[in-house]
């Protein structure tokens, strides 16, 4: 018999050789945690305490509830155990997202919040019809008006779509252990609470039919039977490699094997001097259309002549900022999160260019103002005239 979870089946399903390295071989990993993922424990941590206090008949003030974020933090983080993005973003950076998301929970979700507390981060199973067991973590079990609620808390970069929610294999499963624990379980509801977002993305709601739930069960010992079945755990290419704890073990990110044969370096060494060529003459037409730039702005015109043929130019204007990574926090601690589907500075560039950005944003940017250009044949320029 084996206790599976959520985290282990996802594991698997991401990169069988991260599972391998993790649950059979039970490799020690390089760094316990990422940035993110230590954030998410923190912010998991403080909602945990805050609520045992409040079960206990003690209702914490928002100051005590940051107060012991920022106390906990400043005793866990240590940034030499902890695998970085290479981003340059810092644990005070971390921290300070960690504050604002804390801060508009307590506000949005907690203040008011009249369900009862059954459980909170429950440490139970649910026993498979296979012989294995499914491991039972929820952040917050509650009940109100009849409903048993599963509550989730994620801070996750993405808020949760609908269609996501209805899909999810994570609470879905906690809901049908609730209903073989809860004889009056008749109504289910499971509800993410998304730290980062706030508005209509900052809660998403999802129920099963009994159904579903027996359907679900059996696909996931499906899945289990086919990890138990597996003799070769491959790497996977994916988004979430540069945040792998294994990353230092995984062969994808070995030093490459070298072929070092006569006629290969003849071969090699012809391709490096084309491509400093072709650098070389990149250089000079960038140099060349900030030359043309110069020429047109305020000219009214949109073609410049040539002999053989004509290169039509377009107004490009581009936002540069002077603090990217405190573009980013504005964002975040603003909760502008939904509004720019996370952090998507294109997103945020185009308020800037339309004037519409948080003020705080627009004291960062500065707008450029160049041109993109294009040949165009002078025949093609003669038949339009």
């Amino acid at each position: 018999m084996t206790k599976y979870s959520h985290s282990r089946i996802g594991i698997y399903e991401n990169c069988p050789l991260q599972y391998r390295f993790k649950y059979i071989d039970r490799v020690e990993a390089p760094f316990e945690e990422n940035d993110s993922t230590f954030l998410g424990s923190m912010c998991h941590e403080t909602l945990e305490r805050l609520y045992k206090d409040k079960v206990g008949g003690k209702t914490d003030t928002r100051e005590e509830v940051l107060e012991y974020f920022d106390r906990r933090w400043k005793e866990e983080y240590d940034p030499d155990a902890i695998l970085h993005s290479g981003d340059d973003r810092t644990g005070d950076y971390y921290r300070r997202l960690g504050l604002g998301w804390i801060g508009r929970y307590y506000d949005d979700f907690f203040v008011g919040d009249r369900m009862e507390i059954l459980g909170i981060e429950t440490d139970d199973v649910l026993d498979l019809p296979d012989g294995n067991q499914y491991y039972i973590r929820i952040d917050k079990l509650g009940y109100l008006d009849g409903t048993y609620y599963v509550c989730d808390y994620k801070t996750d970069s993405r808020a949760k779509d609908q269609s996501v929610a209805d899909a999810d294999r994570q609470l879905a499963m906690y809901a049908l252990w609730v209903k073989r624990t809860f004889p009056d379980a008749e109504r289910v509801r499971l509800l993410w609470q998304m730290l980062r977002f706030t508005g209509d993305r900052a809660q998403v709601v999802s129920e099963r039919t009994a159904e579903q739930l027996e359907d679900l069960e059996k696909a996931v010992v499906d899945t289990i039977a086919e990890i138990e079945g597996t003799t070769e755990f491959l790497p996977s290419d994916t988004a979430y490699c540069d945040y792998c704890v294994y990353k230092g073990m995984c062969p994808r990110f070995a030093p490459p094997k070298v072929l070092d044969l006569e006629d290969t370096t003849v071969l090699v060494d012809e391709y490096v001097r084309n491509n400093a060529g072709i650098r070389t003459l990149e250089q000079r037409n960038d140099e060349i259309k900030k030359e043309l730039s110069a020429v047109l702005s305020g000219s009214g015109c949109d073609l410049v002549s040539g002999t053989e043929k004509d290169l039509s130019a377009s107004v490009n204007r581009q936002v540069v900022y002077s603090d990217r990574e405190a573009v980013e926090r504005i964002v975040e601690e603003k909760g502008l999160t939904a509004r720019y589907s996370s952090f998507n500075i294109r997103s945020v560039s185009n308020d800037v260019l339309k004037g519409t950005a948080d003020p705080e944003i627009m004291a960062l940017a500065r707008i450029t103002e160049g041109y993109t250009f294009r040949e165009r044949k002078k025949k093609q320029r003669k038949e339009e005239e």
